[in-house]
C-alpha cells in the first residue's frame, strides 16, 4: 500500500513539474514571459530594448562620470527600481541615482525620465529620447 501511494505521489509530482515547463516553454515561445512587470527586465524584452534605445542616445551628450537622477514616474510597482538598476548597470561610467534619493539634488547635473515627461522648476529639458527625456538640473 505505501509502495503504490508513493509511486502515485511521485507520479502526481512529475506530470506537474512537466506541466510547469511546458507553460514555461510555450510563453517563452510566444513572448507572453517578457510582460511581467518587474520580473520581465530581461535582456531582448521589450522594456529592456527601449531603455537601451534610450539611454544610446542620451550616452552622446552626458559627459563621462557624470551624475544622473533616474525616473520612471508611474511606472508599475517595482518597475522604477529595476529600470534603474539596468540603467546603472547600462552606463558603468556615470552614477546614476534614484531620483528619490535624498543627495540627488546636491550631486546630480543630469536627469533621465524613462517614458514620461516630467515638470520641475530644477529641470530643463534638454533632448527628446526614444522612451524617455533627458533634463540637465539647474543648480539652486
Amino acid at each position: 500500500m505505501l509502495k503504490r501511494l508513493t509511486v502515485g505521489v511521485l507520479t502526481a509530482w512529475a506530470a506537474g513539474a512537466f506541466l510547469i515547463e511546458l507553460s514555461r516553454g510555450v510563453a517563452a515561445w510566444d513572448d507572453r514571459e517578457h510582460s511581467v512587470g518587474a520580473w520581465g527586465w530581461r535582456f531582448e524584452s521589450p522594456e529592456t530594448d527601449a531603455l537601451i534605445r534610450s539611454l544610446d542616445v542620451a550616452r552622446r551628450a552626458i559627459p563621462p562620470g557624470a551624475a544622473i537622477a533616474f525616473t520612471a514616474p508611474d511606472a508599475p510597482p517595482g518597475v522604477e527600481f529595476e529600470a534603474w538598476r539596468w540603467t546603472a548597470y547600462l552606463m558603468p561610467d556615470h552614477d546614476v541615482l534614484q531620483v528619490n534619493d535624498p543627495e540627488v539634488g546636491d550631486l546630480a547635473g543630469y536627469a533621465i525620465s524613462y517614458q514620461k515627461e516630467i515638470h520641475h522648476p530644477r529641470a530643463e529639458p534638454m533632448l527628446r529620447l526614444p522612451d524617455g527625456w533627458l533634463y540637465r538640473v539647474k543648480r539652486p
